[in-house]
């Protein structure tokens, strides 16, 4: 006996043991069969689970959508203020990312304030006096000849 103790050979101590017979009894052939091969009630049980996945994974997605636009929107929102220009305009505009936000920004603003500028100047032309000299210009002294010209000009 002591001779097969000896000849034994010796598992290290991290080794996983020997398996030891399971006390379930075989697995019966139906029983395997079903494992192997699901019934149609498990087949749509699992194809619904799937479905349900896909349908959560859909709102998770929207709901990140949702979320980044938001937080674009914000982002224009405040690079319009700190640009000078009302914030509302960044609703009209859809952004990707933040340096697209950037230069949209930056384009809109030299629009903006290039149409601004030229309905300031528009109003100014038409807001002018349109009244006629009391005299002509020939009849002026020199001095008020020449105040009126640069008037003029």
């Amino acid at each position: 006996m002591e001779n097969d103790l000896e000849n034994m050979p010796l598992l290290p101590a991290d080794a996983p043991a020997p398996e030891a017979q399971s006390s379930a009894p075989p697995a019966s052939e139906e029983e395997s069969s079903a494992l192997a091969f699901p019934s149609r009630q498990q087949s749509a049980h699992l194809a619904l689970t799937k479905q349900e996945e896909q349908d959560r994974l859909t709102a998770l997605e929207q709901r990140e959508a949702a979320l980044v636009r938001r937080e674009m929107q914000s982002f224009a929102r405040a690079e319009m203020e700190k640009r000078g220009l009302p914030a509302v305009l960044a609703d009209c505009l859809e952004f990707a990312d933040e340096a697209s936000a950037t230069r949209c920004a930056q384009v809109l603003e030299c629009c903006f304030r290039a149409q601004v500028q030229q309905a300031v100047e528009d109003r100014l032309l038409d807001a002018a006096p349109k009244t006629a000299p009391v005299c002509s210009l020939n009849e002026l002294p020199d001095e008020e000849y020449y105040a009126a010209v640069r008037c003029i000009n």
